[in-house]
């Protein structure tokens, strides 16, 4: 049995659709909503920055909103929070250097 018919396959395919469609959804919210809309989604996003700080599709919109933003304090908060979802600090590495 081959990766690509199996029930994990599946699911990895709902899970990949899913994300994608999180982002796009909460995208249109913090880029093109009012200010008060825009503001609630950017606690949303930098709420799920803090629990998943290596998703590059999150890093991606921020970025995005950032040069759509028209509010200058949004738009700073926005540039603050891509720069550091860009440079996570110092977190453990995915692979460890004893096993590359």
């Amino acid at each position: 049995m081959e990766l690509r018919e199996g029930p994990i396959q599946r699911q990895l395919e709902v899970v990949m659709r899913l994300e994608r469609d999180v982002i796009r959804n909460l995208g249109a919210y913090l880029e093109y909503a009012p200010l008060p809309t825009r503001r609630a989604a950017f606690d949303t996003v930098k709420a799920l920055g803090a629990q998943h700080p290596r998703w590059p599709a999150l890093a991606h919109l921020l970025n995005e909103a950032a040069v759509l933003e028209t509010d200058a304090n949004l738009k700073r908060d926005l540039q603050q929070l891509s720069e550091s979802s860009a440079r996570p600090g110092k977190e453990k590495p995915d692979q460890s250097a004893a096993t590359k």
